[in-house]
């Protein structure tokens, strides 16, 4: 589980060996799809409305989930740094 999450919002069907997820698919750099499908997904699909499905394991799932969780967190933390130091930054510079 996530640190800091109480609770999954996804109902993952306990005892499923699987998880299928859908994702806008500017959450991909280019080119990653094809990196990721060897990396543990079990099957991605392009919907054509700006979306993929991946098929993955419930460990998988998990991993990402907490990737997802931890890059979030960083870059909100960095915003937090910047909203505390920009205003240091022009008091230098005047």
């Amino acid at each position: 589980m996530i640190l800091g999450a109480e609770k999954d919002p996804v109902d993952l069907n306990k005892g499923s060996l699987h998880v299928e997820i859908t994702l806008p698919i500017a959450l991909f750099l280019e080119n990653e799809i094809e990196l990721i499908a060897s990396d543990g997904i079990i099957e991605i699909n392009d919907n054509g409305d700006g979306t993929v499905t991946c098929i993955m394991s419930t460990s998988k799932y998990e991993e990402m989930k907490q990737h997802m969780y931890d890059s979030l967190f960083e870059t909100l933390h960095g915003l937090k740094i910047i909203k505390v130091m920009l205003p240091l930054f022009f008091m230098t510079i005047q």
